[in-house]
């Protein structure tokens, strides 16, 4: 059952293991529990308000100083081609979601492109390490993101998940990233950034939350 978001009540519990037809995955607190969630509704005026929030902070356009030889690529920074006053927006909605998200700095794997920025609800990031390696203290030294989507069959047409988490690390000093099916098995190979500007000793990895927007 759920801990956190509708917990189950103590009625419920108290009859958790009451059952009327001798199966212990047919009981009366059970079937109760599993009713009580399917009628469950969160609160429409939630996504008003942060609809609303988002709206009044975008009618003031944010202040961006970046030098000449960047301005091209803040008008098209974003991994789907947005600019930066778009991410922010994305940020500041994560933001008044969840209370934190992060942004990735990456490069097209074919090469040859601009860097682009790539935002992570919360919910993604579903693991990572900044603790003193007595080499590089208070550094971020692992990220897992999460990445998993679905995938149509060109046969049956029909959508089927499919599990892909990203590994960023620092191995030796040296940012390197990999891809795996499982967010608890390291991937078989990591890559490392290469070419001019390639970020080499660092995670190019930002948490953002209400205080360090």
């Amino acid at each position: 059952w759920q801990s956190g978001y509708l917990p189950v009540p103590t009625s419920m519990l108290i009859d958790w293991n009451t059952s009327l037809t001798g199966f212990t995955s047919d009981t009366v607190g059970r079937n109760a529990y599993m009713q009580y969630l399917s009628r469950a509704q969160f609160p429409g005026h939630f996504k008003f308000a942060v609809d609303s929030f988002c709206g009044l902070i975008a009618q003031t356009e944010f202040n961006i100083s970046l030098p000449q030889e960047m301005q091209e690529l803040s008008e098209n920074i974003g991994v789907n081609g947005e600019d930066l006053q778009q991410l922010m927006m994305q940020t500041v909605k994560e933001l008044l979601i969840t209370g934190r998200c992060g942004a990735l700095l990456d490069y097209p794997s074919f090469g040859g492109e601009n860097p682009y920025i790539t935002i992570y609800p919360t919910e993604s990031i579903v693991n990572w390490d900044n603790s003193a390696d007595f080499v590089n203290k208070n550094q971020l030294n692992m990220v897992v993101l999460d990445e998993s989507t679905e995938v149509m069959s060109k046969e049956s047409l029909e959508y089927k998940p499919v599990n892909k988490y990203r590994f960023l690390r620092l191995n030796e000093g040296v940012y390197e990233y990999g891809e795996s099916d499982s967010e608890t098995r390291l991937p078989d190979v990591f890559n490392s950034m290469s070419g001019y500007g390639a970020v080499k000793d660092c995670i190019p990895f930002q948490f953002f939350n209400a205080n360090n927007v």
